[in-house]
């Protein structure tokens, strides 16, 4: 939530649109998304990479072997391989859930409902 809030700062500044506008939410949202993405990316290589191993003839001992073996063949660029495809995983769910987030807690603001009551009405 904190990099949300963040990319939100910048919009703001950068854009001029109200914090609460949608088009500020969205587009931090859509910001944060793509942290996300960049921060995640290079484990989520590693993962692939260790399930996609045959299971007769492993090619890696472990994470940080396949991290090192990775580096070693295809250098920092090796961790980022198929970011696209993460970050299109990525981006559209965390930019509904940022959006309805925003707009479940405005509605809790503007009914005075308490976030435990409003769990208890789902």
């Amino acid at each position: 939530m904190h990099g949300s809030d963040e990319a939100k700062s910048l919009v703001v500044s950068t854009t001029g649109y109200d914090r609460k506008d949608l088009r500020t939410q969205f587009l931090s949202a859509t910001i944060a998304g793509l942290a996300m993405s960049i921060t995640v990316s290079p484990f989520d290589n590693l993962r692939t990479r260790l399930m996609n191993q045959p299971t007769d003839a492993k090619i890696y001992n472990g994470f940080v072997d396949c991290a090192v073996k990775t580096f070693k063949a295809d250098g920092v660029a090796g961790f980022y391989r198929g970011f696209f495809a993460i970050w299109g995983r990525f981006a559209p769910q965390a930019t509904l859930q940022l959006v309805v987030f925003e707009k479940v807690s405005r509605y809790r603001e503007k009914s005075g409902v308490s976030r435990v009551s409003l769990l208890r009405r789902w």
